[in-house]
């Protein structure tokens, strides 16, 4: 029996685009979800005012703070890049929906959660050192930037602005795409009756 190598190669070609097309529909799915995390927390923080009365509120600010930005970095941040079969980032054409001011503050926090929230860049630490006299005894007091410190009002207010502008945009790939995903998924990516109960749902 004659094996017909080109159909078996296009068939692969074609299975391997559509299971592409599967991993960056979740892409999108996720970030949906990390978007309104990010809407969520900066819109409470905006909505209640906190930054009014920023000495008392520093501690929850700072929280909050992280984990919006913890949030929103999600999609962009190559947690499965190593990993040919694993979810790929969302791609640059997101980055288009952003005006100048929106496109430098993703940038600034990219790059804090990567030097600072997330890890400890030495640089981006800036570790320095006083020399404090008590008595006969040298101290060093050490001196760094605030890892946590969180974004002004003014650049607050423009976070939940461009999260707002992502969430939009990947709500809309996701409508526009649904349809024709769904024949493409795996019996693996549903639920089954036991999972969804786990998930606090209940399937008719």
């Amino acid at each position: 029996m004659e094996v017909d190598d080109e159909n078996m190669g296009e068939n692969a070609t074609k299975c391997n685009e559509q299971k592409n097309r599967v991993r960056q529909f979740k892409r999108i799915v996720m970030s949906f979800a990390d978007f309104k995390e990010a809407v969520d927390l900066s819109g409470y923080l905006i909505s209640n005012a906190l930054h009014d009365d920023f000495d008392k509120n520093k501690l929850l600010i700072s929280a909050l703070n992280s984990s919006m930005i913890m949030a929103y970095c999600r999609p962009f941040s190559g947690n499965d890049s190593r990993d040919g079969n694993k979810i790929p980032d969302l791609g640059k054409k997101a980055l288009r929906e952003l005006n100048q001011n929106e496109l430098a503050l993703h940038q600034l926090i990219m790059n804090d959660r990567n030097k600072l929230l997330a890890h400890s860049d030495s640089d981006a630490v800036n570790l320095k050192f006083i020399v404090n006299q008590i008595g006969s005894h040298t101290l060093l007091q050490p001196i760094r930037n605030w890892s946590t410190a969180p974004l002004s009002e003014e650049s607050l207010k423009l976070f939940n602005q461009l999260a707002h502008k992502l969430l939009s945009y990947v709500s809309n790939k996701r409508h526009a795409q649904e349809d024709e995903i769904i024949p493409l998924f795996e019996a693996s990516d549903f639920c089954d009756k036991e999972e969804t109960e786990v998930y606090g749902l209940n399937p008719k």
